[in-house]
């Protein structure tokens, strides 16, 4: 998919984007060229990040995901999955999905610094977990192990969030088990 003119952008995007001279990917391939690219993006606000993102669209956007601070990680989430005070889990799992594809370390890196009642909240709808007695046969169902092998996750649902769950408490479990 293509991100999207400028002519075709909310004024809001527009201006933001303008922030880190970044509005499509040539501009990205610019920016990222620059010695002090992680520098300025590091200091510039999780906001301005944010709308840059969002011209790129989430697809398009890694390289700079990537580099993001735990704190403008957070405020992507805090942006763009609360309405008012309705939690969008479907934007949440959009971005669970973006950091997914950096590659493992990110999305452990993501979870460690988003609300971890957001990640209880959205987990608790997509996995049931089971305790695992040493002495007792384990539930014949597909189950995810903790790496204690103390508990058995079954994933449930077989959709892309369900996928995205997965890859998630895989990565946890392996990149960050003390969260997992």
């Amino acid at each position: 998919m293509e991100p999207e003119s400028s002519a075709s952008l909310p004024n809001s995007l527009i201006f933001a984007s303008k922030a880190l001279k970044i509005s499509n990917r040539s501009d990205l391939k610019r920016f990222l060229a620059d010695p002090d690219a992680v520098t300025r993006l590091r200091a510039s606000s999780y906001q301005d990040l944010y709308f840059v993102v969002k011209t790129l669209g989430l697809e398009n956007s890694q390289d700079l995901l990537i580099l993001a601070t735990q704190e403008q990680r957070c405020g992507f989430i805090d942006l763009d999955c609360w309405r008012k005070d309705t939690f969008h889990m479907t934007a949440f799992t959009e971005w669970l999905a973006a950091y997914i594809a950096c590659g493992p370390e990110e999305i452990a890196r993501t979870a460690r610094s988003i609300d971890p009642n957001l990640l209880a909240m959205f987990l608790k709808a997509n996995v049931k977990v089971y305790y695992l007695e040493l002495d007792e046969p384990r539930p014949d169902l597909p189950l995810m192990l903790t790496p204690d092998e103390r508990f058995g996750i079954e994933i449930l649902g077989e959709d892309k969030v369900a996928t995205v769950a997965r890859l998630l408490l895989d990565a946890m479990f392996r990149m960050d088990p003390s969260l997992g």
